[in-house]
């Protein structure tokens, strides 16, 4: 289940990245020749915890097309980002335009991935 979730985040991850125009390939931390989405390995990172929650959610379950949509549809949840609240999929656009403005020296600093405060 997880394999399953990280790939269908990594896939989004690999979409923003390419239509921002950067490649995939060269990595930060990630850098192994056999992967050719080190970046968005890096870039993924903070969002794996969303990914984990619902497997964990699941763990009982059988791993069955039921399952693999909810894993899907974890794009669709609310998280916080920068203290806003985004459905995951535009967390994730806004994360990786601010690690880019960092990476260019036009920002100071990248906000904070967490789960949505429900009260």
């Amino acid at each position: 289940m997880l394999n399953y979730g990280y790939t269908i985040l990594l896939s989004a991850t690999n979409q923003e990245v390419a239509a921002k125009g950067y490649l995939t390939q060269l990595g930060v931390h990630h850098h192994s020749v056999r992967n050719c989405f080190n970046l968005s390995s890096d870039l993924m990172e903070p969002f794996r915890q969303f990914v984990d929650s619902k497997v964990l959610e699941r763990i009982d379950y059988d791993f069955d097309e039921y399952v693999k949509l909810e894993l899907v549809d974890v794009l669709n949840h609310e998280v916080t980002y920068n203290n806003k609240t985004f459905i995951l999929k535009n967390a994730l656009s806004q994360y990786i335009h601010d690690c880019f403005s960092f990476l260019n020296s036009q920002r100071d600093a990248i906000g904070k991935v967490e789960f949505k405060n429900e009260v």
